[in-house]
């Protein structure tokens, strides 16, 4: 079986790279993916064309990779039409730098790059792990079990498979849970503007050497001072304002994605396509 790599992170992110040496356990090998970082590309078509495409060497175990000044969704459309020799049995994206869960699978660039593969009639799974994790043991350990059962299940293209792993590492992981729902929960950051003394133009704001305040202990929540409505005259500066993750109270539900991943099982989930 042929199967398609691709990303959100870009072609020289180490998620990729791994993912690619796990996928030749399953048959040749293909990479195509994003030259530069697409994540929160969501579902993206670039409508400007050509998009350049360069072919590169040196991605380990690869029958042939290339990298693609385009989103993740445009790697998948220009690999199916006309990069890669033969139509691809599976498509599988990531390993993605990060959680893709609850209503983050709407803005994912890794979920929307499977996506696509199964709006065209190829089964996809998406693999994500989250950003503190120290190495890809766990995701080595867990790769042969979810593959294997889900290729004993029939093929589907009406939607694709979501994995998520938690950053406990291999020797804590509890397992892994199958049929995971995708949380109605939201967990994006949130953009917060706050007023700040802004200097010569590269020369960042007084005390905030990029003109955009440090965060502090109150990370998480806005800082004294951050204003709701975009600032009206002098310099102002954007950071993301995300609030803090409760997970202990997350993982008393393990049958959402949030909840068996704070309570350190893989997740393996399942998320609707638009058609099919």
């Amino acid at each position: 079986m042929d199967v398609l790599v691709v990303n959100d992170d870009g072609i020289d992110a180490p998620g990729i790279r791994e993912l690619a040496a796990l996928a030749r356990t399953l048959g040749r090998v293909f990479v195509v993916a994003p030259r530069e970082v697409q994540s929160g590309a969501s579902h993206r078509v670039s409508l400007s064309w050509p998009l350049r495409v360069e072919r590169r060497d040196d991605v380990p175990g690869a029958e042939a990779a290339y990298a693609v000044a385009g989103s993740p969704a445009d790697c998948v459309s220009l690999a199916l039409g006309c990069l890669l020799p033969d139509r691809p049995g599976l498509v599988l994206s990531g390993i993605n730098a990060g959680f893709n869960v609850g209503f983050d699978v709407a803005y994912s660039g890794t979920v929307a790059a499977a996506m696509e593969a199964a709006m065209r009639g190829v089964p996809a799974v998406a693999f994500s792990q989250t950003k503190v994790a120290a190495d890809y043991s766990l995701a080595r350990g867990c790769f042969p079990r979810v593959m294997d059962e889900l290729l004993s299940r029939p093929a589907r293209t009406d939607g694709v498979w979501n994995v998520n792993i938690p950053g406990c590492g291999a020797g804590h992981a509890r397992g892994v849970l199958f049929d995971r729902s995708t949380a109605a929960a939201d967990l994006r950051p949130i953009l917060g503007a706050e007023r700040v003394e802004l200097g010569e133009p590269g020369a960042g704001g007084q005390g905030h050497p990029d003109g955009v305040p440090r965060a502090g202990a109150g990370e998480g929540t806005p800082a004294e001072g951050a204003c709701a409505h975009v600032p009206g005259a002098g310099g102002f500066g954007v950071r993301m304002l995300v609030g803090p993750v409760d997970v202990e109270a997350n993982a008393r539900d393990v049958s959402s994605d949030i909840g068996a991943v704070c309570a350190d099982y893989v997740s393996v989930s399942w998320v609707r396509g638009p058609i099919g």
